[in-house]
């Protein structure tokens, strides 16, 4: 991406980045020419991160760092790229049109798919019906596809007829290539995708939408630009697919909210719903009891922390899908629970629908995308809308918001704003960067300079949960595991976080829901994970439960 004219094209009119990426995923970083003549990257980034202010080209400062939503289109193939047969894994219409060529006197017919197949390796061209929807086989498969794009000449592989002329909006974007190099790796990959075009996705569909962090480099020459990409452009209900992971995030944050907001709203009153010496309900019995329940009011500070790409966003968005729909649920007022969101940039609207105004609107239909129930809400971006999180947070208190969300914090002095907002009986979420729950909590007493037990108790009062979020993978074993390690309030343990500071902070792996202690490790959470995961391949598994609950109590001992 060395000619500045390949840095940006149009397509489906939006201003899209070009990758030319040689790794695959989710997460990447890319790099950009600024060049003195080229301002068409500055205005963007100023765009889209809500920035007003005039830029100069060659300043390194503080202001030509952006955060920033993006639009990237790469030219390798993923399985997002293709398309879906009903709920099926992705890719299983690519491999099912490669399972149906036929033979015709001995000889493959001569179609694309039949071409390809011979170019691809036995364990691909050889696939059988039963493996159609192995994980691991289409990976292996754009593994392949990326190969063969990047070092053949299509035009040898297949016949000129097959590859038919291209589209009017494809030769729009291979006009705006400037670099011959990018330009032919540009029409190789279009012409790839129009020749498989009834498994692989139009290329409107294929352009990425996510959030970059772009920051001058090489003494002000080059724009560094990491992009992460979203899980799609609005909603934000727990996700319920596995997708190699022992849990869904919907399992996740059902469990969390049953430990932050159900059991703390419910300690007095709480029923185990046995009889005699019948057995208690098993935590999954209890999580679809409870979340019928309607909830006391709920005041105070939820922080879900982790390390980067951690899941943080998906459980903080879950958690409040829960319990808005919980209000809902059991609201009696005529006025929709209003959610107030503040974020930089906005990562992902959280309704699946954000209509449009028309004149003076009443009310906005804003429809939660799962539990199909209304709610106001109100997004916030940072410089756009708002010029801080004090302002925002202050326009908020005539905003009656049942929610306000914080899409991370970082600054010291937002720690203690957010703070005395819970503290006036609000519920606020955010999210933190932190490498244990220890180091979150010290974080927010640092921040607040809460080094008293007084102080302690003024900030831990207004604190309702700290969660801290670890991914890891077992030995042997694919599959990814998340597990939490929770702070929640409750009597006991403010009291003695009061007293005797962050020491109090220790992980229990037990708790009793009539009396429950403050501090859930994460062999406790393994446990529970493990039993909603019941009847998966990882749980039936005993060495694979083993290597877990090792894992986690290892994880406890080195603290919380």
């Amino acid at each position: 991406m060395s000619d500045k004219k390949t840095h940006l094209i149009k397509v489906d009119n939006r201003e899209v980045f070009l990758v030319l990426a040689e790794s695959g995923g989710a997460d990447f970083t890319f790099y950009l020419q600024n060049d003195d003549n080229d301002r068409q990257v500055n205005r963007l980034l100023r765009k889209t991160s809500g920035k007003t202010d005039q830029v100069k080209a060659k300043s390194p400062s503080p202001k030509q760092n952006y955060s920033c939503r993006v639009y990237i289109l790469k030219t390798l193939l993923d399985k997002k790229d293709l398309i879906m047969r009903g709920s099926r894994e992705a890719g299983v219409m690519f491999l099912q049109k490669l399972l149906e060529v036929k033979e015709a006197n001995g000889n493959p017919v001569q179609n694309n798919y039949a071409r390809l197949k011979q170019h691809l390796p036995d364990t691909i061209a050889g696939v059988t019906p039963d493996k159609l929807a192995d994980k691991n086989l289409i990976r292996t498969l754009l593994r392949e596809l990326d190969v063969l794009l990047k070092s053949s000449n299509l035009d040898d592989l297949f016949t000129s007829a097959s590859l038919s002329r291209a589209t009017e909006e494809e030769k729009k974007i291979l006009e705006q290539v400037g670099d011959p190099t990018a330009r032919a790796k540009l029409s190789g990959y279009l012409k790839f995708c129009r020749l498989f075009g009834d498994s692989i996705k139009p290329l409107a569909e294929r352009v990425r939408v996510g959030r970059g962090l772009a920051g001058l480099s090489y003494e002000g020459k080059v724009w560094s630009l990491s992009f992460r990409e979203q899980e799609s452009e609005v909603g934000y209900a727990p996700d319920s697919e596995v997708d190699g992971n022992l849990n869904s995030i919907e399992e996740l944050c059902y469990a969390l909210y049953e430990e932050i907001l159900h059991v703390p709203c419910h300690v007095e009153t709480t029923d185990t719903g046995t009889d005699g010496g019948a057995d208690p309900p098993g935590y999954q019995d209890r999580i679809r009891q409870h979340r019928e329940r309607k909830l006391s009011e709920v005041s105070g500070l939820i922080v879900i922390s982790g390390a980067t790409n951690s899941a943080k966003s998906l459980i903080a968005r879950g958690l409040i899908h829960l319990y808005l729909e919980n209000v809902n649920n059991h609201q009696k007022s005529e006025r929709l629970p209003h959610l107030v969101t503040f974020e930089d940039p906005i990562e992902k609207f959280f309704a699946n629908r954000v209509y449009e105004p028309v004149g003076a609107h009443p009310q906005l239909n804003v429809v939660m995308s799962a539990a199909g129930r209304k709610v106001d809400y109100t997004p916030r971006q940072q410089d756009t809308d708002s010029g801080s999180l004090q302002d925002a947070l202050l326009d908020a208190l005539r905003q009656t918001p049942k929610v306000f969300f914080v899409g991370e914090t970082r600054r010291k002095e937002d720690w203690q704003s957010l703070v005395d907002f819970a503290a006036t009986g609000h519920l606020v979420v955010t999210t933190a960067h932190a490498g244990s729950l220890i180091e979150a909590m010290h974080k927010i007493f640092l921040a607040l300079e809460a080094t008293t037990p007084a102080a302690r108790n003024e900030v831990a009062s207004c604190l309702l949960a700290v969660v801290h979020l670890k991914r890891t993978k077992m030995e042997n074993h694919p599959f990814g595991v998340l597990v939490p390690a929770l702070w929640r309030r409750v009597p006991r343990g403010l009291n003695s976080l009061t007293a005797e500071g962050l020491a109090s902070v220790l992980p229990n792996s037990n708790s009793d829901i009539k009396d429950p202690c403050s501090c859930l490790g994460r062999s406790y959470f393994a446990n529970q994970l493990m039993e909603l995961a019941q009847g998966r391949s990882p749980v039936t598994d005993g060495d694979f439960r083993a290597k877990l609950r090792k894992q986690a109590i290892d994880w406890d001992l080195q603290g919380a």
